[in-house]
């Protein structure tokens, strides 16, 4: 039954990619014969100029539809069975269950997420499996929601999903560049394109939308359904903090320092404001009932889980974090960031453990903006720090952060620059003051009294606010 589905699939697939290149030779046909007939009317003048302009279109068109061979962008860190042991062990005992072979290749990148692909090959011949693991997945699940994960993941191998892949890919590709290179010469020549394209588009992610109920529910009776349930709600309603996370992250490599990633991301879960809007993404989440979009790939969370519901196995759990599965750690992490720096840059940057970034790393950094916005701040004392309620008060001190940076900013760096530094001056003049400090690196720094609080990275939205 699911090899006469993964035919149809394979089918439709191949109908579509002839399809558009049925169309793509039409419109070729049309572009290079107008000009021809134009000139035996004798409008030699409009012959002349559409012999140019179609002529290039024919050039565009054919230039965007000659296949290329599948790439797979983000792909990370390739990891080796004698190095990984552990996580080797988790993904085989799966593949395993499903009578499947464990993929050529396994990956890991700094994603909330997993996936499988089957790539390498030129229109699916001699390709190459390839798993791919999140480190913030590895740290944010235990070790059975993870084999659930996997188990879902291997449910896409498993209903041979990933073979077409490759055809799906030369599909979507070639009308995506053939409407990308049309929409910058000529918008008119892709209308049959793009009408073509939103066809496509509904038939293939429909049926993209069925594959992950199927894979959904072959994970579940390998994990459980509750194990699955978890994984799922996790993924969904941790996404925006590492969104912020990898803000911070960037922020301390453009200043040359890196930390523990996978911890730092486990701690930056637990923070205060961080734990409080997990439950409201989770329930945005959970109220989508409807497919918001016919181009959704994916079917809303709560239908997901709606479909699982009642499916068990007979897996023991495991509580222990599945980033306990990776081995030398401080290696991988490493070998991630070295794809987010320049070539050979990595070795200038300085490693700071999680919980010392505030003496080894943050002052440090605050110190250089401090020294070079100096004089932007120069001579104002606290009192006159509610001032910045004033306007003009505002763009004088903006007008003195552009001569301190060197050039003339925008006005959405200037604001951003100017939240930026006065946090900055107001942290370090604090922290020569009898204050006590809570942070939490790339969320909040907080300082307090008896009967006072202080945000002052949140200062500049206050007091322009008046919430001050």
């Amino acid at each position: 039954m699911e090899s006469k589905s993964l035919f149809t699939r394979m089918l439709m697939s191949i109908l579509m990619l002839i399809g558009f290149y049925t169309l793509a030779f039409v419109v070729i046909l049309a572009l290079i014969i107008t000009p021809i007939i134009l000139s035996y009317g004798g409008s030699i003048g409009i012959a002349a100029f559409c012999f140019v302009t179609f002529y290039l279109g024919v050039i565009v068109i054919i230039f965007s539809i000659i296949p290329r061979r599948m790439k797979i962008k983000g792909r990370g860190v390739r990891l080796l069975r004698e190095e990984q042991p552990l996580l080797f062990n988790e993904i085989e005992d799966i593949a395993s269950s499903l009578g499947q072979n464990v993929p050529d290749d396994v990956f890991v990148n700094f994603e909330l997420n997993a996936s499988v692909t089957q790539t390498s090959g030129f229109f699916g011949f001699k390709s190459k499996r390839i798993m791919i693991i999140g480190l913030p997945l590895l740290q944010a699940l235990t070790i059975s929601k993870f084999r659930a994960v996997i188990a879902h993941e291997f449910g896409h191998y498993y209903s041979g999903d990933t073979k077409l892949l490759p055809i799906l890919h030369q599909v979507n590709s070639v009308i995506g560049r053939t409407i990308k290179n049309l929409g910058i010469y000529n918008s008119r020549l892709l209308i049959p394109f793009a009408a073509y394209a939103n066809l496509v588009l509904r038939i293939t992610n429909k049926t993209s939308r069925l594959q992950e109920y199927i894979a959904d529910r072959i994970a579940a009776k390998i994990s459980g359904y509750k194990n699955l349930e978890d994984a799922l709600k996790i993924v969904e309603s941790y996404h925006f903090a590492l969104v912020s996370y990898k803000d911070f992250i960037n922020h301390l490599l453009k200043s040359f320092y890196y930390t523990e990633l996978s911890y730092g991301f486990g701690e930056f879960l637990k923070y205060p404001k961080i734990r409080a809007l997990i439950p409201e993404m989770l329930n945005r989440s959970m109220e989508d009932k409807i497919i918001n979009c016919k181009y959704d790939t994916h079917p809303p969370l709560c239908k997901r889980i709606e479909a699982i519901q009642g499916i068990t196995s007979n897996e023991l759990n495991n509580d222990t974090l599945a980033i306990s599965l990776i081995s030398d750690i401080k290696k991988v992490e490493e070998g991630v960031l070295k794809n987010e720096v320049e070539t050979g840059q990595f070795k200038e940057f300085r490693y700071v453990l999680w919980d010392e970034l505030l003496v080894k790393a943050l002052i440090p950094i605050w110190m250089k903006v401090f020294e070079q916005y100096a004089n932007s701040i120069k001579n104002i004392t606290f009192k006159e720090l509610a001032d910045f309620k004033n306007m003009n008060f505002r763009n004088d001190f903006i007008t003195r952060l552009a001569e301190c940076h060197g050039k003339e900013l925008y006005e959405k760096e200037a604001i951003s620059l100017s939240k930026h530094t006065l946090g900055v001056f107001i942290t370090l003049a604090l922290l020569n003051e009898d204050w006590e400090l809570e942070i939490y690196p790339g969320s909040d720094v907080i300082f307090k009294t008896q009967s006072m609080e202080i945000k002052p990275f949140e200062f500049y939205d206050q007091i322009t606010g008046n919430s001050l």
